[in-house]
């Protein structure tokens, strides 16, 4: 029967390391592959990733999102989604990013180091309940009013749903002599939900919004 004991001992810089000792009447060949097997498991361990929510907002400049890429390579990790807002100059940015647990920090540190000028703060991603998720896309037409956007979260605020994306957009049109609203959204439901259902909630609203599924 093989025996050892897992032993710690302090190796050369004064830091806490695991070490096997095998009975020395064990043949070397066990010995190996004892050593091996542990060596296995104990590195899988040591390498065990964690995924976070980066959010980052700063000036926009050419080469930033590449850079900000490059940097999270560096160390390791790597962007499993990602979703860019550019606007009037500035940017933010939201990226789901796995890394080793043990690097997580010097990530941090890292992109705090190179970027100084943006802001950076981190979160866990959500746990969804179990329940699986569909994304639904609208786009929403009407003429443009005061508080017409307000409405449009309170509708959705009260649904069973979340928003991974939203964009607004107003412009005045010469040949009617108005403003017209046009939204992109991207909503995230449960599995069934209608998305006709949906629409004609939002096109509750006023007469003259109009939201196709796209």
């Amino acid at each position: 029967m093989l025996e050892y004991a897992i032993v710690k001992c302090e190796n050369d810089q004064g830091k806490t390391s695991k070490m096997i000792r095998v009975c020395e009447q064990i043949p070397s060949i066990y010995k190996s592959l004892l050593i091996l097997i542990y060596n296995y498991f104990h590195r899988k361990k040591d390498s065990m990733n964690t995924t976070l929510i980066t959010t980052v907002t700063g000036p926009d400049s050419l080469g930033i999102i590449k850079s900000l890429a490059e940097a999270t390579r560096g160390l390791g990790g790597e962007w499993i989604s990602s979703k860019v807002m550019k606007l009037d100059g500035r940017f933010a940015a939201l990226m789901k990013v796995i890394i080793e647990e043990s690097k997580e920090a010097q990530l941090r540190e890292e992109l705090d180091r190179q970027f100084p000028e943006l802001d950076f703060s981190y979160a866990e991603p959500r746990d969804s309940g179990g329940v699986p998720l569909t994304i639904i896309n609208l786009e929403i037409d009407c003429k443009d009013r005061p508080g017409l956007t307000k409405d449009i979260n309170t509708i959705l605020s009260n649904l069973d749903l979340t928003v991974e994306n939203m964009e607004f957009n107003r412009m005045h049109v010469s040949s009617i002599g108005e403003a017209v609203f046009n939204a992109k959204l991207a909503l995230a439901v449960p599995e069934g939900t209608s998305s006709e259902s949906l629409a004609d909630e939002i096109e509750s609203l006023s007469d003259d919004v109009r939201v196709n599924v796209v």
